[in-house]
């Protein structure tokens, strides 16, 4: 319950920032019950991986990879 909780106020967060710090500062929550905290990362910048891709939508074969590709049977 609980993350699902902080789930669905991650996403309030995004569509309404409420908070007193910038939502960059929130790119990955991680929690923990053991000791009960909660620990955010920060934006890294752009991914040396998919940062060519981004921003392709829907596209055949998706992303533009081969492996990718939906398999058609003959």
């Amino acid at each position: 319950m609980f993350a699902s909780a902080l789930a669905v106020d991650e996403f309030l967060a995004r569509l309404h920032p409420f908070r007193e710090e910038p939502n960059a500062n929130y790119a990955s929550v991680t929690f923990s019950l053991a000791s009960m905290e909660l620990i955010c990362d920060p934006e890294e910048g752009i991914c040396d991986i998919l940062g060519g891709t981004v921003g392709f939508g829907d596209t055949i074969p998706l992303l533009g990879l081969m492996e990718l590709a939906e398999r058609r049977a003959s």
